[in-house]
């Protein structure tokens, strides 16, 4: 709807661009007494005259649209380009992490930049701090009891 709207704004404005120097061209001769019987004969200067005023309102409004257009197309491209950029960069980026994830250097080096980062955060090694990340999984204690049972029926404390 709002398509239409604009497209009979256009048209309006070239009926207007075309009408305007006509109407005026027709109240000149009006008023310098032509009587209404006779045909007006306009020499080719005032021909000429009006046509190229009606061309410069035609190319003066193609090209304010062509401006707006020119904006509009501008931010859209600027958009595209940016989401572009993204998905290159995810790419490249997961790629990248791939090709190299698997790498003893790589591994070592990460290791050696999260345990700098957990030292000068908690101040206590890696290992201290997260136990079960560094011991070996098959020399893993079960899980003992940390509290004393109470009773079930009243009677004497369980250890557990």
């Amino acid at each position: 709807m709002a398509r239409f709207k604009e497209l009979l704004k256009v048209i309006t404005l070239l009926i207007c661009a075309a009408g305007i120097p006509l109407i005026a061209w027709a109240l000149v001769r009006i008023v310098r007494g032509t009587p209404d019987t006779t045909i007006p004969n306009p020499t080719y200067a005032e021909l000429i005259a009006i046509v190229l005023t009606a061309v410069t309102v035609v190319l003066a409004v193609l090209a304010i649209i062509v401006a707006i257009l020119a904006v509009w197309g501008y931010r859209d491209i600027k958009k595209e380009a940016g989401i572009a950029a993204q998905r290159a960069v995810e790419a490249t980026v997961a790629a990248a992490l791939e090709k190299t994830v698997n790498e003893s250097s790589l591994q070592k080096m990460l290791e050696k930049h999260v345990s700098g980062l957990l030292r000068k955060q908690t101040m206590i090694s890696p290992a201290s701090a997260y136990p079960q990340a560094y011991s070996d999984p098959d020399s893993v204690d079960p899980p003992q009891h940390i509290a004393i049972e109470y009773p079930v029926d009243g009677g004497e404390e369980h250890e557990g």
